[in-house]
C-alpha cells in the first residue's frame, strides 16, 4: 500500500492546493462575468454595496447552519471517538464563532480556527471584498483596469515564487516513503 502511494498516479490526490486555486480561479472568473453581463459594461450600474452584501446573505446562513449543528449535535451523539475529535472542534468553535461570521477566522487566532475547512470560505469572502476595486476599474477604466489586473497578477506571482525560493520551500509535497 505504501509503494502505491508515493506512486506517481497518486500524487494528484495530494496537490489539493492546485484545486483550491482552481475554485478561487472559476469564482473570480464567474463574479466578473455575472458583473459585466448585468451591468452591460456601464459602471454606472454597478452598486457596491449589494454586490458584497449580497455575497454576505449568499454565503452566511449555511455557515450559521454549520456552527449551530456542530453546537447541537454533541447531545445527540455518543461514543468512545466523539468526544476525542468533536469536542476540541466544539470548543474551538463556541469560543471563535465571530471571526466566522466576519470571514476573518483565516487571519485572527488561526490556531483556534472554527472549523478548518472554513478558511476557504474566508479566503473567497475576503477576495470578493477585493475584487471591488478591481471590477470598479475594469468597468470605469477598461484599459486601466486591465493593465492593473495583469500587474496583480504579475505581483502576486512573483511573490509565490520568492516566498518559495527564500523560505526554501519545496516546489510542492511529493509523498515518498523510505525504505
Amino acid at each position: 500500500m505504501q509503494t502505491r502511494l508515493s506512486s506517481l498516479g497518486y500524487q494528484p490526490l495530494f496537490k489539493a492546493h492546485y484545486s483550491v486555486d482552481t475554485f478561487f480561479y472559476l469564482s473570480g472568473l464567474l463574479t466578473s462575468y455575472v458583473t459585466f453581463k448585468y451591468t452591460q459594461s456601464d459602471y454606472r450600474k454597478f452598486r457596491y454595496i449589494p454586490y458584497t452584501f449580497l455575497r454576505y446573505l449568499r454565503l452566511t446562513p449555511q455557515l450559521i447552519a454549520f456552527m449551530l449543528l456542530l453546537s447541537l449535535l454533541p447531545p445527540l451523539y455518543d461514543g468512545p471517538l466523539w468526544s476525542t475529535y468533536m469536542n476540541i472542534v466544539i470548543d474551538k468553535c463556541s469560543l471563535t464563532w465571530w471571526h466566522n461570521l466576519l470571514y476573518l477566522q483565516n487571519i485572527i487566532d488561526v490556531q483556534n480556527i472554527c472549523a478548518l475547512h472554513t478558511w476557504y470560505l474566508a479566503a473567497d469572502m475576503q477576495l470578493h471584498y477585493m475584487s471591488v476595486i478591481l471590477i470598479g476599474m475594469l468597468l470605469r477604466y477598461p484599459k486601466r483596469g486591465m493593465l492593473i489586473t495583469k500587474c496583480l497578477i504579475l505581483i502576486c506571482i512573483c511573490i509565490s515564487a520568492l516566498t518559495v525560493f527564500i523560505q526554501k520551500f519545496p516546489p510542492g509535497g511529493i509523498v515518498t516513503i523510505k525504505k
